[in-house]
């Protein structure tokens, strides 16, 4: 389903640092896999490279067999859902509720006018898909979106990038700016659509009881390559801490210092 082939990608800095080293990675349609790793390891620059917000210096990014590597990010972003860190991100402001969603339910179909064709049977359908949600959102269509809560923007964000069903869903820490009880409720929400849908899904976490929690499989980076990859009977024996300690003999001695960019639990 993604094919990622020696990926490589250097940023100009002093000394030059390779974010991404020659990276391969293989998931499967239908597979959710979580991706640990110490800050600097190079998981926000793959998700950026599989997104198409750079094009990388070497390597290759295959979709569904397609080569995307070069392709722009406009035109993968109709087939690559997103959701970011910041609740601010992934939704217009100042437009409702209902202006956001036309804008997830019209993403890559031509020929059709905004917000003007939203119809009485469309609101209700969006009333349906937020009521799922079960956070108070499917009585608030004409409200901007920039009175909602954190949670409640998060969510909805996540319904936008999957309001299409993507091929792949990208997750980029997208509960870490909401406080605990929030985070887990998205948490439940997320596992729940991409389980209703059956979207592939990569989704990148400091919070190791999560990366075990859900998804199926659980990839660890560090210095651009992956360096540990659990998955099956053998992912089901692990523990956080197990994980941590795991880790840290795999990526050496100058990441024991990392151990705080981990959150347990």
């Amino acid at each position: 389903m993604l094919d990622i082939r020696s990926l490589t990608k250097i940023f100009a800095t002093q000394p030059q640092k390779a974010a991404l080293n020659g990276l391969n990675l293989q998931v499967q349609k239908g597979e959710f896999v979580t991706v640990l790793g110490s800050n600097g390891a190079g998981k926000s620059t793959l998700f950026h490279a599989i997104a198409g917000e750079f094009f990388p210096d070497e390597g290759q990014i295959l979709l569904e067999g397609k080569n995307i590597t070069f392709q722009a990010a406009h035109q993968r972003s109709r087939f690559i859902g997103r959701v970011m860190q910041d609740p601010m991100k992934g939704t217009v402001p100042a437009m409702t509720v209902a202006e956001n969603l036309a804008l997830a339910e019209h993403k890559g179909i031509k020929g059709k006018k905004l917000f003007s064709s939203i119809t009485k049977s469309q609101k209700e359908q969006f009333q349906e898909k937020l009521a799922l949600l079960g956070l108070g959102m499917e009585d608030k269509l004409e409200q901007p979106v920039g009175l909602l809560s954190g949670g409640q923007r998060q969510a909805l964000t996540l319904l936008m990038a999957t309001f299409q069903q993507p091929k792949l869903l990208l997750l980029d820490e997208h509960t870490a700016a909401l406080d605990p009880a929030t985070a887990e409720k998205v948490m439940q929400l997320t596992q729940a659509v991409i389980e209703q849908h059956n979207i592939t899904t990569l989704m990148i976490t400091h919070n190791l009881a999560h990366s075990l929690a859900f998804g199926n499989r659980t990839i660890l980076m560090d210095k651009g390559k992956i360096v540990m990859d659990v998955q099956g009977d053998q992912r089901k024996a692990y523990t956080p801490q197990l994980l941590m300690e795991q880790f840290h003999q795999l990526a050496g001695e100058e990441t024991t210092t990392s151990q705080q960019s981990f959150a347990l639990l």
